[in-house]
C-alpha cells in the first residue's frame, strides 16, 4: 500500500489500488459486508483519501470524477 500522496499520479496508484482490493460492482457495500480493513489500514486510508482530495485540487482536478473513471476502469477491465 502507498504510504503517502504528494502529486496526481500518487492519487492514481492509491485510487487503482483501492479499486484491486475490492471486486465486487458495488465496493462499499462489499467493505461494509467484509469489513476487510483492520482500524490501522482504514485509518492509512481515509488520511490517504484526504490527501488525494487537496492534491487535486492544488491541480485544479476534480478527484471524485478521476477516481470515479479509475474505478470505472478497474470494474470494466479487471
Amino acid at each position: 500500500m502507498i504510504q503517502e500522496i504528494n502529486t496526481v499520479q500518487d492519487v492514481i496508484t492509491f485510487i487503482a489500488l483501492l479499486a484491486e482490493e475490492v471486486n465486487d460492482s458495488n465496493p462499499f457495500e462489499e467493505l461494509r459486508r467484509h469489513h476487510i480493513y483492520t482500524p490501522e489500514e482504514a485509518a492509512l486510508r481515509a488520511a490517504l483519501m484526504d490527501k488525494c482530495f487537496e492534491v487535486c485540487a492544488a491541480q485544479s482536478m476534480n478527484f471524485k470524477s478521476l477516481a470515479a473513471v479509475i474505478f470505472k476502469e478497474a470494474i470494466e477491465h479487471p
